[in-house]
């Protein structure tokens, strides 16, 4: 009878065994793949990440381009230009500066005749002044004879 218990709680203790062990193993296992898991989603947000700094460079790139060639666009005026707005702003300009211009033009004119009508003033002053010396020359000589 002691034989039989013993065997059986040998029995037993085996079992017990072989159940923590599987326990265990379970429980490894577990761990196992939850740490896959977390690694796998590490991955990804890695990915992601990364897929997330591409994009964005990729972005500025083009934000780069597009800036660039909005210079080039800027710089060579001659050619056909996407902005109107610039064109339109060189329209104004033009336009503001023929304004000037004319008005300088317009001024310098304006001058011009001032000065024109001066001389001519100043010229029939001189000339009156001279007929009018003439004239008293000649009376004086008239009286002269006179005498």
């Amino acid at each position: 009878m002691m034989m039989m218990m013993m065997m059986m709680m040998m029995m037993m203790m085996m079992m017990m065994m072989m159940m923590m062990m599987m326990m265990m193993m379970m429980m490894m296992m577990m761990m196992m793949m939850m740490m896959m898991m977390m690694m796998m989603m590490m991955m990804m947000m890695m990915m992601m990440m990364m897929m997330m700094m591409m994009m964005m460079m990729m972005m500025m790139m083009m934000m780069m381009m597009m800036m660039m060639m909005m210079m080039m666009m800027m710089m060579m005026m001659m050619m056909m230009m996407m902005m109107m707005m610039m064109m339109m702003m060189m329209m104004m300009m033009m336009m503001m500066m023929m304004m000037m211009m004319m008005m300088m033009m317009m001024m310098m004119m304006m001058m011009m005749m001032m000065m024109m009508m001066m001389m001519m003033m100043m010229m029939m002053m001189m000339m009156m002044m001279m007929m009018m010396m003439m004239m008293m020359m000649m009376m004086m000589m008239m009286n002269k004879q006179e005498n």
